[in-house]
C-alpha cells in the first residue's frame, strides 16, 4: 500500500525552490497516498488570540518586528497542519525547507509520522554570508535556531549535495539519517546550436550568492561576443543601476516562465555559473547549470560544490579557478573554437540526462518511504 504523505510547502520561494517542490509533488503524487499544504495561499488573513498574543509578548519583550511576524507565521502554520492532521491520517510529513521542517515536527508531536526536511540550502549561513543585507540579531539567531531544530529533530533529512550532507554533519552532528537528492532537469527537445559572435548568457535568480558582478566584469572586457540577462531577484535594482551607469553591453531578457526560458536559452552558446564560494554555494545544486546543460550549452562556473565536479568530469564547460572575469574570459575565447564548443555541448547533454528529477527521487527516495 502507497504511504500517506502530507507535504508542506509555500511556493512563494524562489524560483529554483519552486521548481524543485513542484518535481517532489509529482513524485509524490505518483508514488504515495499525497495531500499537502500550501502555506502561501492556505492560511487566510485573520489572526486568532493566541497571535494576537505572540505579537503583544514581543512588543513587551523588546523583539524586533520582522521576529514578531516570522512567530506569528510559524504559529499559524503550525495550526493548520494540526487541523490537517486531526482531519487525516499520515504515515509522513514531507517539509520543504527549514521552517517547513519545524512546522512539521511541532505539529506532529504526540503522532507516530516520520518527517521528512527537504533542506534545499542552509538558511542562516545564506543570511550571515549577505553582505548587501542588513543584519538583526535577534532574526539571525532565530534562523540559527531553525536550522539546527531541523537537522537534529527531523526522522529524516533530504540534501542537495555531498557538501551539505558533510557541513551538516560537521556542524550538527550525524543522525544517520541522510539521503542525497540533488537537483535536477528535464530532458529538452530544444538544442543550441554553435555562432559567432558567441551569444553568452546568465539565467537565474539575481542574489548575493551567483556573484553577478563577474558576469557583469566579463561583458564590460569581451568586445567580440554578446551577452544575456534573464532572472529576477532581490540584487536586480543594484545589477540594472551598475549596467547603466557603467554602459555595460548586456541585453536584459526579463523574467521568463520556464518553458519560455529554455527556449531562450537554446538560441544562446554559453551557460555562464558565476558563484560566491562560501558555505551558501558549497553546499548548493544550482538548478540553472543542468538547465543550461539539457539545452547543449557549454557551461563557464568556477570551481565550488559538487557541479563544478560534474562539469570537470563530464568535460561539459570549464570549471575556473574562482569566479573571476578575466579567467571566465579565457575560456570564452577556447570556446570560440567550433570543435571544442562541439565537444562540450555534446557532453553537457550527455550529464544532463544523468541527471532528470524522477530519476533522481526515484534512486534517493525509494527507501525513505520503505516501511512508511
Amino acid at each position: 500500500m502507497k504511504p500517506k504523505v502530507l507535504h508542506l510547502f509555500s511556493v512563494k520561494s524562489n524560483l529554483g525552490d519552486a521548481i524543485r517542490i513542484n518535481e517532489m509533488r509529482k513524485y509524490l503524487s505518483k508514488h504515495s497516498q499525497y495531500d499537502h499544504l500550501n502555506f502561501a495561499n492556505s492560511l487566510g488573513s485573520k489572526l486568532n488570540l493566541k497571535n494576537l498574543f505572540i505579537y503583544l509578548r514581543g512588543l513587551l519583550g523588546g523583539k524586533s518586528l520582522p521576529i514578531i511576524k516570522e512567530q506569528i507565521y510559524l504559529n499559524r502554520c503550525i495550526e493548520a497542519t494540526k487541523n490537517k492532521l486531526r482531519s487525516k491520517n499520515f504515515d509522513s510529513i514531507v517539509a520543504e525547507l527549514a521552517h517547513n521542517g519545524y512546522v512539521g515536527i511541532k505539529a506532529a508531536r504526540g503522532y507516530n509520522i516520520k518527517i521528512i526536511t527537504d533542506v534545499h540550502g542552509i538558511a542562516s549561513q545564506e543570511y550571515a554570508e549577505n553582505k548587501y543585507q542588513r543584519k538583526i540579531k535577534d532574526y539571525s539567531r532565530l534562523i540559527e535556531d531553525l536550522d539546527r531544530f531541523i537537522f537534529t529533530k527531523s526522522d529524516v533529512l533530504i540534501c542537495v549535495s555531498q557538501n551539505m550532507k558533510r557541513f551538516a554533519i560537521e556542524k550538527y552532528g550525524d543522525q544517520g539519517n541522510f539521503f542525497i537528492a540533488p537537483n535536477g532537469t528535464q530532458v529538452s527537445d530544444y538544442k543550441a546550436k554553435f555562432s559567432k559572435p558567441l551569444k553568452l548568457i546568465y539565467g537565474g535568480i539575481f542574489a548575493f550568492w551567483e556573484d553577478l558582478d563577474t558576469f557583469l566584469d566579463l561583458a564590460r572586457y569581451d568586445k567580440k561576443n554578446k551577452y544575456f540577462l534573464m532572472g529576477d531577484g532581490p540584487e536586480k535594482k543594484r545589477i540594472m543601476r551598475r549596467i547603466k551607469k557603467e554602459k555595460i553591453p548586456i541585453r536584459y531578457l526579463g523574467s521568463k516562465k520556464r518553458e519560455e526560458a529554455h527556449r531562450i536559452f537554446a538560441k544562446m552558446n554559453v551557460g555562464v555559473a558565476p558563484t560566491t564560494t562560501g558555505v551558501t554555494r558549497q553546499v548548493a545544486s544550482p538548478i540553472k547549470v543542468y538547465d543550461y546543460m539539457s539545452l547543449g550549452l557549454p557551461v563557464i562556473t568556477a570551481r565550488c560544490g559538487d557541479w563544478g565536479e560534474d562539469i570537470k568530469k563530464y568535460d561539459a564547460g570549464f570549471v575556473c579557478q574562482k569566479s573571476d572575469a578575466k579567467m571566465f574570459l579565457e575560456a570564452v575565447r577556447q570556446l570560440e573554437n567550433q570543435n571544442i564548443w562541439s565537444l562540450k555541448s555534446s557532453n553537457a547533454i550527455k550529464l544532463s540526462k544523468s541527471r532528470d528529477w524522477q530519476n533522481i527521487f526515484e534512486n534517493s527516495l525509494k527507501k525513505i518511504f520503505q516501511g512508511s
